[in-house]
Formats: C-alpha cells, structure tokens, sequence
C-alpha cells in the first residue's frame, strides 16, 4: 500500500528484500549471470510501474515472485526460437570507414 502512494522507501526496502530470490529465480532459468541481473531489473520496473494493477487477491510477495519467473521464461523461449547458444562466436568484426578489422584472440 505505501509503494501504491508513492513511498520511495518502500519501494527501497522490496528491492532488498525481493532482489536475492529474483535473481536466484531468474538465473536458474537462464543460467548466465548478466541476464539475470537484468531480468531483476526489469522485474523491478515492472512492479514499480504496474503496482496499482495488483488486486490483493494473493500475497504481494506471489504476485511479485511471478514478474521474473514469467520475464525469464519469455527470454528463454525468445533465445531457443532464435537457436541462441552461449557457445555461439562473437563477431569480432570492426568497421571503421573503409577498413575491417578482425580482432582474434
């Protein structure tokens, strides 16, 4: 209710207590570290920005758990309908003016 009347504190102390369990969440799905921390912070924008849509018909913490679950399941099933793999090269191509680079290792 305090985030709902814009207590920026509130909002502060969910972060610190949700953070921890979005992240565990999210990087069991995706299993690579900066996607979760993203996944976090989206699901926090999420919240922040949807608040007066949560009816109180579950406990916050439910309906909050679901952000970065239901987040992380998208991006997954976004990178196997692209065939992402985390063994995929990186293209170290650089393009500057007419010249190309290739930056091997």
């Amino acid at each position: 209710e305090r985030i709902r009347k814009g207590d920026n504190a509130a909002f502060t102390e969910i972060h610190k207590r949700y953070y921890p369990r979005f992240y565990s969440t999210a990087f069991a799905i995706l299993r690579d570290n900066e996607d979760a921390k993203e996944i976090c912070n989206d699901a926090f924008k999420c919240i922040y920005l949807s608040i007066h849509d949560f009816r109180g018909e579950s406990m916050f913490s439910t309906w909050a758990y679901r952000i970065p679950y239901n987040l992380a399941l998208n991006r997954r099933v976004y990178w196997r309908s692209r065939q992402r793999s985390k063994t995929d090269p990186i293209d170290t191509t650089v393009v500057r003016g007419d010249e190309v680079y290739r930056l091997d290792r």
